[in-house]
């Protein structure tokens, strides 16, 4: 008896599909046997790693240098000096500029507001509207006074349901007890 259950123990063994040794065999030989489609891949790969790591190191260096930029813009658009803020001067970018330059970056999308409220306030509302259409409004209150803006525009042109509409949107944009009933008065 004790012959019999030691001869079955190989037999199962033997027929076991999936051993580690032959897994392993096959894939050198599947390697051997395409050889160059592996390395192709492997350097592939490590081409596109790559070109990740340096786009996400390009564009840190690109924010960063878009943050320094905006500066002197911002202070002059915070001192009410919204075409010099726009154009720039004494050798700085200006709001503009920096769109043309940094368009990328998400420091970007912080500008466009910037140019879409400069144009608001020197009364150049088309070209508001088009910068403030750019702009992608962050859920702050920023974003709702972006949006209440495009509502006075649409007021101030007549269009009363666009305005509504986008009264309604600022109002519903930020969970702000105090400001979202303002744009609901407007």
């Amino acid at each position: 008896m004790a012959n019999e259950t030691d001869e079955k123990a190989p037999q199962k063994a033997a027929t076991n599909p999936v051993d580690d040794s032959t897994v392993v065999d096959r894939a050198v030989a599947y390697a051997i046997e395409n050889q160059r489609s592996v390395y192709g891949a492997l350097i592939a790969f490590v081409i596109i790693l790559g070109a990740i790591w340096v786009w996400g190191d390009r564009a840190e260096k690109q924010q960063a240098e878009a943050l320094e930029e905006m500066a002197p813009a911002v202070t002059l658009y915070e001192q009410g000096q919204y075409q010099l803020a726009l154009d720039g001067r004494d050798g700085s970018y200006g709001l503009l500029d920096i769109l043309d330059v940094y368009g990328g970056t998400p420091a970007a999308n912080l500008v466009r507001y910037y140019v879409a409220d400069s144009y608001f306030r020197l009364g150049q509302f088309e070209d508001a509207l088009e910068y403030f259409a750019r702009f992608d409004p962050p859920a702050n209150t920023v974003g709702a006074s972006a949006i209440a803006a495009q509502a006075m525009i649409h007021e101030n042109e007549g269009s009363f349901d666009k305005a509504i509409s986008l009264y309604k949107r600022a109002a519903d944009h930020v969970d702000d007890q105090i400001m979202s009933p303002r744009y609901l008065l407007a």
